[in-house]
Protein backbone atom coordinates (compact mmCIF):
# COMPACT_ATOMS: atom_id res chain seq x y z
CA UNK A 1 0.00 0.00 0.00
CA UNK A 2 2.68 2.36 0.93
CA UNK A 3 4.04 1.92 -2.52
CA UNK A 4 1.62 2.36 -4.11
CA UNK A 5 0.78 6.01 -2.50
CA UNK A 6 4.59 6.75 -3.20
CA UNK A 7 4.15 5.82 -7.22
CA UNK A 8 1.05 7.82 -7.18
CA UNK A 9 2.67 10.63 -5.60
CA UNK A 10 5.58 10.00 -8.14
CA UNK A 11 3.75 10.07 -10.79
CA UNK A 12 1.60 13.63 -9.54
CA UNK A 13 4.99 15.15 -9.01
CA UNK A 14 6.07 13.96 -12.72
CA UNK A 15 2.68 15.12 -14.22
CA UNK A 16 3.31 18.81 -12.45
CA UNK A 17 6.71 19.09 -13.32
CA UNK A 18 6.27 18.06 -17.39
CA UNK A 19 3.43 20.68 -16.80
CA UNK A 20 5.02 23.22 -15.54
CA UNK A 21 7.90 22.75 -17.96
CA UNK A 22 5.13 23.10 -20.85
CA UNK A 23 3.86 26.03 -19.46
CA UNK A 24 7.65 27.89 -18.87
CA UNK A 25 8.28 26.99 -22.34
CA UNK A 26 4.65 28.79 -23.88
CA UNK A 27 5.58 31.44 -21.96
CA UNK A 28 9.26 31.72 -23.33
CA UNK A 29 7.60 31.72 -26.46
CA UNK A 30 5.08 34.30 -25.70
CA UNK A 31 7.63 36.77 -24.54
CA UNK A 32 9.97 36.32 -27.43
CA UNK A 33 9.19 39.05 -30.04
CA UNK A 34 10.80 39.58 -33.15
CA UNK A 35 12.06 42.66 -34.02
CA UNK A 36 12.72 44.13 -37.30
CA UNK A 37 14.82 47.28 -38.43
CA UNK A 38 13.19 50.53 -39.16
CA UNK A 39 14.17 50.42 -42.98
CA UNK A 40 12.54 47.06 -43.08
CA UNK A 41 9.16 48.82 -43.08
CA UNK A 42 9.68 50.10 -46.26
CA UNK A 43 10.01 46.84 -47.83
CA UNK A 44 6.97 46.66 -49.50
CA UNK A 45 7.37 50.35 -51.09
CA UNK A 46 7.14 50.98 -54.90
CA UNK A 47 8.05 53.46 -57.74
CA UNK A 48 5.12 55.88 -56.43
CA UNK A 49 6.24 55.46 -52.80
CA UNK A 50 9.61 56.21 -53.35
CA UNK A 51 8.67 59.36 -55.24
CA UNK A 52 6.26 60.33 -52.18
CA UNK A 53 8.34 59.81 -49.58
CA UNK A 54 11.25 61.72 -51.52
CA UNK A 55 9.17 64.57 -52.17
CA UNK A 56 8.11 64.61 -48.63
CA UNK A 57 11.40 64.44 -47.43
CA UNK A 58 12.38 67.93 -49.59
CA UNK A 59 9.38 69.49 -48.44
CA UNK A 60 10.04 68.66 -44.64
CA UNK A 61 13.80 69.91 -45.06
CA UNK A 62 12.08 73.29 -46.86
CA UNK A 63 9.75 73.65 -44.53
CA UNK A 64 12.91 73.26 -41.54
CA UNK A 65 14.35 75.88 -42.89
CA UNK A 66 11.81 78.14 -43.03
CA UNK A 67 11.51 78.49 -39.26
CA UNK A 68 15.30 79.63 -38.63
CA UNK A 69 14.69 81.97 -41.67
CA UNK A 70 11.91 83.79 -39.50
CA UNK A 71 14.35 84.63 -37.27
CA UNK A 72 16.62 86.65 -39.78
CA UNK A 73 13.46 88.58 -41.03
CA UNK A 74 12.63 89.39 -38.07
CA UNK A 75 16.52 90.49 -37.36
CA UNK A 76 16.03 92.71 -40.72
CA UNK A 77 12.74 94.20 -39.32
CA UNK A 78 14.61 95.58 -35.93
CA UNK A 79 17.86 96.80 -38.30
CA UNK A 80 15.44 98.75 -40.02
CA UNK A 81 13.99 100.26 -37.59
CA UNK A 82 17.23 100.71 -35.90
CA UNK A 83 19.16 102.21 -39.05
CA UNK A 84 16.80 104.83 -39.69
CA UNK A 85 15.30 105.98 -36.79
CA UNK A 86 15.74 110.08 -38.05
CA UNK A 87 14.03 108.99 -42.03
CA UNK A 88 10.51 107.70 -41.32
CA UNK A 89 9.78 107.02 -44.91
CA UNK A 90 13.25 104.64 -44.91
CA UNK A 91 11.61 102.94 -41.88
CA UNK A 92 8.34 102.16 -43.61
CA UNK A 93 10.02 101.24 -47.05
CA UNK A 94 11.99 99.07 -45.16
CA UNK A 95 9.41 97.65 -42.98
CA UNK A 96 7.49 97.03 -46.07
CA UNK A 97 9.85 95.39 -47.73
CA UNK A 98 10.62 93.00 -45.17
CA UNK A 99 6.77 92.15 -44.69
CA UNK A 100 6.99 91.43 -48.32
CA UNK A 101 9.32 88.57 -47.53
CA UNK A 102 7.31 87.99 -44.53
CA UNK A 103 4.31 87.16 -46.65
CA UNK A 104 6.37 85.35 -49.61
CA UNK A 105 8.32 83.31 -46.49
CA UNK A 106 4.91 82.00 -45.21
CA UNK A 107 3.03 80.98 -48.02
CA UNK A 108 6.40 78.81 -49.52
CA UNK A 109 5.87 77.29 -45.41
CA UNK A 110 2.22 76.72 -45.86
CA UNK A 111 3.04 74.87 -49.20
CA UNK A 112 6.05 72.88 -48.33
CA UNK A 113 3.89 71.86 -45.20
CA UNK A 114 0.79 70.82 -46.80
CA UNK A 115 3.63 68.68 -49.05
CA UNK A 116 5.35 67.48 -46.75
CA UNK A 117 2.46 66.00 -44.70
CA UNK A 118 0.50 64.64 -47.46
CA UNK A 119 3.15 62.92 -49.47
CA UNK A 120 4.24 60.65 -46.39
CA UNK A 121 0.66 60.37 -44.92
CA UNK A 122 -0.65 58.66 -48.81
CA UNK A 123 2.98 56.56 -48.85
CA UNK A 124 1.95 55.74 -44.96
CA UNK A 125 -1.26 54.59 -46.18
CA UNK A 126 -0.45 53.02 -49.50
CA UNK A 127 2.50 50.81 -48.06
CA UNK A 128 0.06 49.69 -44.97
CA UNK A 129 -2.71 48.79 -47.44
CA UNK A 130 -0.03 46.43 -49.15
CA UNK A 131 0.73 44.85 -45.98
CA UNK A 132 -2.22 44.39 -45.22
CA UNK A 133 -3.52 42.48 -48.36
CA UNK A 134 -0.07 40.61 -48.64
CA UNK A 135 -0.77 38.93 -44.67
CA UNK A 136 -4.23 38.56 -45.74
CA UNK A 137 -3.30 35.88 -48.69
CA UNK A 138 -0.58 34.73 -46.74
CA UNK A 139 -2.67 33.79 -43.96
CA UNK A 140 -5.32 32.45 -46.37
CA UNK A 141 -2.64 30.06 -47.95
CA UNK A 142 -2.03 28.45 -44.40
CA UNK A 143 -3.65 24.67 -43.60
CA UNK A 144 -6.73 24.55 -41.15
CA UNK A 145 -4.32 23.04 -38.80
CA UNK A 146 -2.76 26.62 -38.47
CA UNK A 147 -5.72 28.35 -37.12
CA UNK A 148 -6.24 25.07 -34.85
CA UNK A 149 -2.81 25.79 -33.78
CA UNK A 150 -0.98 28.61 -34.34
CA UNK A 151 -3.51 31.12 -34.42
CA UNK A 152 -7.29 32.16 -34.75
CA UNK A 153 -9.69 34.04 -36.24
CA UNK A 154 -9.74 36.59 -33.40
CA UNK A 155 -5.89 37.15 -33.73
CA UNK A 156 -6.04 37.75 -37.23
CA UNK A 157 -8.43 40.34 -37.48
CA UNK A 158 -6.53 41.76 -34.77
CA UNK A 159 -3.43 42.10 -36.53
CA UNK A 160 -4.76 43.50 -39.42
CA UNK A 161 -6.63 45.92 -37.97
CA UNK A 162 -4.05 47.15 -34.80
CA UNK A 163 -0.62 46.35 -36.70
CA UNK A 164 -1.29 47.84 -39.60
CA UNK A 165 -2.40 51.03 -38.02
CA UNK A 166 1.09 51.00 -35.74
CA UNK A 167 3.13 50.36 -38.78
CA UNK A 168 1.03 53.03 -40.68
CA UNK A 169 2.17 55.77 -38.08
CA UNK A 170 5.46 54.57 -38.08
CA UNK A 171 5.82 55.09 -41.92
CA UNK A 172 3.98 58.69 -41.81
CA UNK A 173 3.38 61.24 -39.87
CA UNK A 174 5.85 60.47 -37.31
CA UNK A 175 8.95 60.21 -40.13
CA UNK A 176 7.59 64.02 -41.21
CA UNK A 177 7.93 64.74 -37.99
CA UNK A 178 10.95 63.86 -37.00
CA UNK A 179 12.48 65.42 -40.63
CA UNK A 180 11.15 68.67 -39.41
CA UNK A 181 11.95 68.80 -36.47
CA UNK A 182 15.69 67.08 -36.77
CA UNK A 183 16.49 69.71 -40.12
CA UNK A 184 14.58 73.07 -37.67
CA UNK A 185 17.36 72.21 -35.45
CA UNK A 186 19.98 71.50 -37.85
CA UNK A 187 19.80 74.80 -39.87
CA UNK A 188 19.82 77.24 -37.14
CA UNK A 189 22.86 75.93 -36.14
CA UNK A 190 24.56 76.09 -39.77
CA UNK A 191 23.35 79.71 -40.02
CA UNK A 192 25.52 80.54 -36.51
CA UNK A 193 28.49 79.48 -37.91
CA UNK A 194 28.28 81.44 -41.10
CA UNK A 195 26.74 84.63 -39.56
CA UNK A 196 28.50 84.61 -36.41
CA UNK A 197 31.46 82.61 -36.66
CA UNK A 198 34.10 83.42 -34.41
CA UNK A 199 31.91 84.03 -31.58
CA UNK A 200 30.32 80.93 -32.10
CA UNK A 201 33.47 78.88 -32.55
CA UNK A 202 34.61 80.25 -29.41
CA UNK A 203 31.33 79.11 -27.70
CA UNK A 204 31.94 75.96 -29.20
CA UNK A 205 35.55 75.20 -27.70
CA UNK A 206 34.62 76.11 -24.60
CA UNK A 207 30.47 74.28 -24.51
CA UNK A 208 32.50 70.29 -23.95
CA UNK A 209 34.03 71.89 -20.88
CA UNK A 210 30.64 73.35 -19.64
CA UNK A 211 28.56 70.27 -20.26
CA UNK A 212 31.93 68.00 -18.26
CA UNK A 213 30.64 69.93 -15.87
CA UNK A 214 27.30 69.63 -15.57
CA UNK A 215 27.68 66.18 -16.16
CA UNK A 216 29.68 65.82 -13.20
CA UNK A 217 27.64 68.17 -10.62
CA UNK A 218 24.06 66.72 -11.76
CA UNK A 219 23.74 63.16 -10.37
Amino acid sequence: MKGSGEEKTDACTSGTSVEMMLLGKTNEKESITDTVPFYKLFAFADLTDHILMITGTVSAIANGICLPLMSLLLGEVINAFGHNQNNIHRVVNAVSKVSLKFAYLAVGCGVVSFVQVSSWMITGERQAARIRSLYLKNILRQDISFFDKETNTGEVVGRISGDTVRIQDAMGEKVCIFSLELIARMVPVVLRFFTFSPHLLKIACVLPMVCHFVTRIVP
